[in-house]
């Protein structure tokens, strides 16, 4: 496994103990307004490229908007 940087890891999902969560679309999904520099990472569709998690293009939630 390889650090990315202090905080994330780099290797297989299901050795990290991720979960996948079908997003809700309803009025709880994010507007554009409410992404962040830095936060808990938002990952869709524009996140996968050739089958891989690119996480540069990952948007960032604020933990607060996260746990709302």
């Amino acid at each position: 496994m390889t650090l990315v940087n202090s905080e994330w890891r780099r290797g297989k999902l299901d050795e990290l103990g991720v979960e996948f969560v079908d997003g809700d679309r309803s009025a709880r999904y994010p507007k554009r307004t409410e992404f962040v520099e830095q936060g808990v990472p938002f990952l869709n569709a524009e996140s996968i490229s050739s089958g891989r998690l690119d996480a540069s293009k990952a948007k960032h939630l604020s933990p607060q908007k996260f746990d709302s």
